[in-house]
């Protein structure tokens, strides 16, 4: 026997007559080497993944607190924000998908861009953060009640029904649709007067709008209205973005236009 090189250990001398000799363990630790490299490779990528998703899912929670924390602290700011990319991507998602449309009508998509800054983002927050506080002083305290506590609240209960009539039967049928298509009739109309095109184009379709409005806005208020302040208009625009893309697919073009006009030009020779 002769002695190997590694610890001193014998060596069977190599037969060329037996390939089942068995090899050196120095040479199954060099055949093994790659397997090894390979096993840490695969392990290092799964850690590596699950390292990167637990991140992911961090960031994802924290821009989560952080719009939540904007929502609480600057619900002017907010609001505005929301409201408008809201009202804008209804309209698109409508023309692109619901519509088909090969070209966005951007002249349409401005209506809604600007209808929603500046009436949903500003007006509207005007109209239930302060003028609603005015008349229903005590909304916030029933508003942040626990829902046992306000069943039990018979005045909170009463002021969220004159609540919900005010938005349904004062706000939307007077305020909201006539400022929808004048600002409509203006960017989208001729040239003929804004306001009284638009209030005509509102006259033909009044019933069937405010119909389908309170079928969503009237259970709809009855939870915008309980939950506390802070979250009203976030919840209001949750369910308006519903209401949005159903607004730009029912009056978003422009096809009624034909059957107004001679309502708009026969208000116009009486005047």
């Amino acid at each position: 026997r002769t002695l190997g090189h590694h610890g001193g250990q014998p060596n069977r001398p190599c037969s060329t007559s037996s390939l089942a000799a068995p090899l050196p363990c120095s040479m199954f630790r060099l055949l093994l080497r790659p397997v090894a490299k390979a096993r840490a490779r695969y392990h290092s990528t799964v850690a590596g993944a699950g390292a990167a998703a637990s991140v992911a899912a961090a960031e994802t929670v924290a821009v989560g607190e952080g719009t939540l924390t904007f929502a609480r602290t600057q619900p002017f700011k907010f609001n505005i924000i929301v409201a408008t990319v809201k009202t804008a991507l209804c309209d698109l998602l409508v023309q692109r998908y619901i519509e088909k449309r090969d070209t966005i009508d951007w002249k349409r998509n401005g209506v809604f861009v600007m209808f929603g800054g500046a009436y949903l983002g500003v007006f509207q927050y005007g109209l239930y953060v302060g003028l609603f506080q005015r008349l229903w002083p005590g909304m916030a305290t029933f508003a942040a009640q626990p829902l046992s506590q306000k069943l039990r609240n018979a005045a909170g209960l009463r002021d969220l029904c004159k609540q919900i009539a005010f938005d349904n039967f004062v706000h939307y049928p007077f305020i909201y649709f006539p400022t929808f298509y004048c600002i409509k009739e203006g960017l989208q109309g001729d040239s003929g007067p804004v306001v009284a095109g638009g209030l005509a184009k509102y006259r033909a379709n009044g019933v069937e709008d405010n119909l389908k409005m309170w079928a969503l806005w009237i259970p709809g208020d009855a939870i915008v209205y309980a939950v506390p302040l802070w979250m009203r208009l976030p919840l209001n625009h949750g369910l308006s973005f519903v209401w949005t893309c159903y607004l730009s697919f029912l009056r978003g073009g422009q096809d009624e236009a034909d059957e107004i006009e001679p309502l708009v030009h026969a208000q116009e020779c009486r005047a």
